[in-house]
């Protein structure tokens, strides 16, 4: 089964983040961006990057405490 790829629309959309600030990141090659796709004229972001790159940007406070 062939993964979902996201456009930089629905990423902005799902993420908050602006389709221009992802755009600049993209060309500045930046570490803060996911992981993208360039499928001829297309960008698409692989669902499995988004969700690993999201998961990177969790901070501690946001993380489950482990109980004893």
């Amino acid at each position: 089964m062939i993964e979902r790829l996201l456009s930089p629309r629905e990423l902005s959309e799902l993420t908050g983040v602006r389709e221009n600030t992802l755009a600049a990141w993209r060309s500045r090659k930046s570490a803060d961006a996911p992981a993208w796709l360039k499928l001829g004229r297309s960008v698409r972001y692989r669902e499995s990057d988004v969700r690993r790159w999201l998961s990177q940007r969790q901070s501690a406070s946001a993380q489950p405490v482990a109980s004893n």
